[in-house]
């Protein structure tokens, strides 16, 4: 009872005061770990369950959003722009690509579902790949026109991989309904047996969608957005660039979407070395902003 006599338990219990205020106010690893925790927590209270899930594919988007940002580019710049291309392309940019689809012969766009496997290759790369890429990278070609050499080279990635993110994130919303369709079809196959396989089955491509799907499209328009980077720094074989990296990100993701009908373990295969050359691009282009005359790269970091 002495012991507990002289504690000081404000001090002790509650070491709250304006200085570890202050100190918190500006500490990213608190608010980072806080908010991971916390926002899906305030997700579930929204009272419409479509919302809930918009709520948890945004979310998700963000922490990779934010892991690339700080971690990955480390951009220092604001959001404003990254936010404005995850949404752009996500909100526009993807039913516009729907709406561009109907255009297009039965021929070329079913060529993914083909039961050849050179044609469902050719597929996924030079339909699936190439105009998801295409779509994705208009929110950079959009900063480069206004912003012109005043653009800046790691903010040009960044729109990329926002970008990215956005697709991504809105594209998990229509594959969580085609998860709910396949419970039912399965429901009525099999009964209850079916029920469970269908819920399990939509609860782990949800996570897998959510985690590895997300940061995959991050990558591939990070890469092709990197080219375009190259090209704007440089001033040289901007075309022969952008079109070498709309053929490698589209080859990447192509190889990503085929590989689930050959092999499962092969996909994470194809992420791992997708973030392996879009990190080597990364270095690369941090070199080469070192090595320019930053008078000519207006409001260009050297780091």
């Amino acid at each position: 009872m002495t012991d507990f006599r002289d504690l000081d338990f404000k001090a002790e219990v509650l070491p709250l005061n304006e200085h570890s205020f202050a100190l918190l106010k500006s500490d990213f690893v608190f608010w980072s770990v806080t908010l991971l925790a916390i926002v899906p927590l305030f997700l579930v209270t929204l009272t419409e369950t479509q919302s809930q899930l918009t709520g948890f594919c945004l979310f998700f988007a963000a922490i990779w959003g934010l892991v690339f940002k700080k971690f990955v580019v480390e951009e220092a710049g604001g959001w404003r722009l990254p936010l404005s291309a995850l949404f752009f392309t996500g909100l526009i940019g993807m039913n516009l690509l729907l709406q561009l689809y109907k255009w297009f012969p039965d021929s070329y766009t079913e060529l993914s579902d083909s039961k050849n496997t050179f044609y469902s290759l050719a597929g996924y790369i030079f339909h699936v790949g190439a105009w998801e890429e295409l779509c994705k990278i208009v929110p950079v070609l959009l900063y480069l026109a206004w912003k012109r050499r005043e653009a800046r080279p790691l903010t040009i990635i960044l729109v990329g991989v926002f970008s990215g993110l956005g697709f991504a994130a809105f594209e998990n919303l229509g594959y969580a309904d085609l998860q709910i369709v396949r419970s039912a079809v399965l429901t009525k196959k099999e009964g209850i047996q079916g029920l469970k396989e269908g819920v399990q089955g939509a609860m782990v491509n949800v996570m897998l969608r959510s985690m590895s799907n997300v940061f995959g499209h991050a990558v591939y328009s990070g890469i092709f957005a990197y080219f375009l980077t190259l090209g704007w720094l440089t001033q040289k074989r901007r075309l022969a660039l952008a079109l070498v990296g709309l053929g490698v990100a589209s080859l990447i993701h192509g190889l990503y979407n085929w590989f689930w009908s050959v092999q499962i373990t092969l996909p994470a295969l194809v992420t791992a070395f997708g973030f392996m050359l879009f990190y080597a691009y990364l270095t690369k282009l941090r070199l080469l902003i070192a090595s320019t005359d930053s008078s000519s790269i207006p409001n260009t970091p050297t780091a």
